[in-house]
């Protein structure tokens, strides 16, 4: 009987962790259906959004400016930036004022007149612009073959890279030379010549932008055997600046972004792949520069960049990356930063033409060893992205996050696929052996602290570390396992309530029938040792009744008995246990305990015996001349009390034990009419000095001890009497 209920025990177990398992396998399994991975997935960014807006800002540095184009500066400066001369002037205030470098996140994508100034003001202090990759190749070949009439190109031999670089200046000065002479056509007009000015010009013009993509290939490009442990994203073209820019600059690199869910800026690609190459980040750039490091010295892990600096810094720098290169950008401040640290163009374009006299909140000091960010800050502008703490910030300031991490070694940093399946299937099995071990409804509490708990650690240790949890899938499993659990301890909760509803409850009152669906759970209820009150009741002279009558009517007259004493059991709390024939057993105390179980039972069998005058007036008894009457015994002690078959079609209620036995005994020597009752009742019930016991005069005559079958020594009994009419 152990061995079946330990095994019962350990497959319920085995059960529950099974369905705990299954929230969590339906959130990590491969096979699940993509689009619901796809929004686990957005759900896990939306957490991770809401943890970064939550967690209180931290100051970025101030070195970090930012310069901005808005409406106003356009007004106020439109032709000169359009001619690239707001950049001069720029670049020349900047540099009497000490910044240290100046990123561009403007694409210089046409060559215009000025150039060639601007190209000598980029060489004089360090500098770094920016290009872009296209995701899909415009048409140049067909285009080429079209305007050159499909003259052949002459080929571009490997060469140094200041081979190169001169190369592309000559290229670019041919093109400006042929551009001189075709302008000098509009005064002395030649249409021959122009149209052969003109192909030259476009052959020339292709012939300068091949040379400035091996110029480019050369000196950004890496080698991509250096990345086999990664998979940067891949671009077939890249955006070039003006060539001659291009050139001067002290640093080239893309300012590609990465949208994710809800089209958020999370993440930003240090690498591009285009062809056969490896393109770093305009940021990465400047970065190494500013360490001292080449681009040979980056160790390029699948996790992280390595290297030493050589200045600004002495400890190893660990940039942490994903398996595509992408680095996941802290932003500690978002408009804050921008109110604190960024300025109009048009301030400074001010300053530098009257000075002090400008009215602005210019200072040149605070330029003074800066790294300056130029973009654009017009609101609704189209360089403007949502990001975690902002739903629209301009790209130029994730520039500014992204050196202010890197400066600071403040990264971000998230448990990997592995950890992420390995909580989730440990929380899967939690809820398993929570709702094996507890009843639901304490379950239920503790997983939804469990889900509070998890929530805050999750935050916490982004607010203080910077480290991300996975939360969507985890605290998806404590939810959905807690649905698949709870659908099943409820579905069986509710058959067994259902099972002791329509079987077991006819044997209670209604009242004690709505207590047991109350305290349903309690294990006690249903299986302990108990002291309680047992009677037993029985109809003398059963025998002979039945045979004079019937065996409709006995049936009948059977039915309204049990009727009858059932409703007097039931008004006194009792449990009908079972009918024997003519017999019938009832309990007092269980399963719902009873401070006066023993009193009940008595009042009970009094009211039986008063009963007995109405019985004897049913019809079936008169017309027959025959009368029926009670014998009943009463016994209080300990039993075991619980249900046998609650797993089964059957339920039955029953007591087991010793007082059991001697109750029945004490009713089958009862003469017709007596009431019997143990020692151990009688005593109770005397000492409770009830007023019914005086005002009806109720005494217990002791009886000669009685031997019961089954015990060694006689029993101590009593005779109820003088109950009132």
């Amino acid at each position: 009987m152990k061995t079946n209920a330990n095994h019962q025990t350990l497959n319920r177990a085995i059960l529950c962790m099974a369905l705990g398992l299954a929230g969590a396998f339906l959130l990590i399994n491969p096979l699940t259906p993509k689009i619901f991975t796809r929004q686990i997935d957005k759900f896990e960014m939306a957490s991770r959004d809401l943890r970064m807006a939550l967690r209180p800002p931290r100051k970025m540095n101030d070195n970090l400016i930012v310069i901005g184009f808005t409406d106003l500066d356009h007004f106020l400066y439109g032709e000169e930036i359009d001619s690239r001369e707001a950049y001069q002037i720029l670049l020349q205030t900047l540099r009497r004022w000490g910044a240290q470098a100046v990123l561009f996140d403007i694409l210089f994508e046409h060559p215009k007149p000025m150039d060639s100034i601007l190209a000598l003001k980029l060489q004089e202090m360090p500098t770094y612009i920016s290009y872009k990759f296209l995701g899909e190749a415009p048409p140049l070949e067909p285009l080429e073959k079209e305007l050159t009439g499909g003259a052949s190109q002459p080929s571009i031999q490997k060469q140094t890279l200041e081979d190169d670089r001169m190369q592309l200046l000559d290229g670019i000065d041919q093109m400006d030379n042929l551009s001189r002479e075709r302008d000098g056509l509009i005064i002395n007009p030649d249409e021959s010549k122009a149209a052969e000015l003109d192909r030259a010009i476009h052959l020339q013009k292709f012939k300068v932008n091949k040379y400035a993509l091996n110029f480019f290939e050369k000196r950004w490009g890496m080698n991509k055997k250096r990345f086999d442990r990664l998979s940067p994203p891949a671009a077939p073209f890249a955006v070039l600046p003006s060539p001659l820019l291009f050139v001067s600059a002290g640093g080239v690199g893309f300012i590609n972004v990465v949208k994710e869910g809800e089209e958020v800026v999370r993440r930003a690609p240090f690498f591009i792949k285009h062809k056969d190459r490896i393109y770093p980040h305009l940021d990465l750039v400047f970065l190494c520069d500013y360490y001292g490091v080449n681009f040979d010295e980056l160790n390029i892990l699948p996790d992280r960049i390595e290297f030493h600096p050589k200045k600004n810094a002495s400890a190893p720098k660990k940039i942490p990356i994903d398996s595509t290169g992408k680095v996941l950008v802290n932003f500690r401040e978002g408009d804050p930063f921008l109110k604190r640290n960024a300025y109009p163009l048009h301030q400074i374009l001010h300053y530098a033409k009257f000075g002090e006299k400008a009215q602005s909140r210019i200072k040149p000091e605070v330029f003074k060893d800066a790294i300056i960010l130029v973009g654009e800050l017009n609101p609704g502008g189209s360089d403007m992205e949502p990001i975690p703490i902002a739903e629209a910030f301009p790209m130029v300031g994730l520039h500014a996050a992204i050196i202010n991490m890197v400066l600071n070694d403040d990264y971000i940093r998230a448990a990997g696929k592995k950890a992420e399946a390995a909580i989730t299937i440990a929380l899967g099995i939690l809820m398993g052996l929570l709702f094996f071990r507890l009843d639901y409804k304490k379950a239920s509490l503790i997983a939804f602290v469990i889900l509070a708990f998890y929530s805050a650690v999750a935050y916490f240790a982004f607010n203080g570390k910077s480290f991300f949890l996975p939360y969507a899938r985890p605290a998806g499993t404590i939810v959905l396992s807690y649905i698949i659990l709870i659908f099943y301890i409820v579905g069986i909760k509710e058959r067994e309530r259902r099972r002791v509803r329509n079987v077991f409850l006819k044997s209670v009152s209604p009242k004690i029938g709505e207590e047991i669906l109350r305290n349903y759970d309690n294990e006690a209820i249903w299986g302990s040792k108990k002291n309680v009150t047992i009677l037993f009741a029985d109809i003398r002279g059963f025998t002979s009744l039945s045979e004079e009558i019937g065996a409709k009517e006995l049936v009948d007259f059977l039915d309204v008995y049990y009727d009858t004493l059932s409703q007097i059991i039931f008004q006194y709390d009792g449990v009908v246990n079972k009918f024997m024939g003519d017999a019938v057993m009832a309990i007092f105390g269980a399963p719902l305990e009873l401070t006066d179980a023993e009193f009940k039972a008595l009042r009970t069998a009094l009211d039986m015996q008063s009963a007995v005058a109405d019985l004897n007036a049913l019809p079936i008894l008169v017309e027959k001349s025959k009368k029926i009457a009670l014998g009943i015994g009463i016994c209080s002690g300990d039993v075991v009390v619980g249900t046998v078959g609650r797993k089964k079609i059957r339920i039955e209620y029953t007591a087991l034990g010793d007082t059991v036995n001697v109750a029945e005994r004490l009713e089958s020597n009862a003469p017709a009419g007596d009431i019997y009752i143990n020692d151990a009742a009688c005593k109770k019930i005397a000492s409770s000095q009830n007023a019914f016991l005086k005002e009806n005069n109720i005494n217990f005559e002791p009886l000669p001890p009685m031997m019961v079958k089954g015990r060694a020594k006689p029993v101590s009994a009593w005779r109820v009497v003088g109950l009132k009419s």
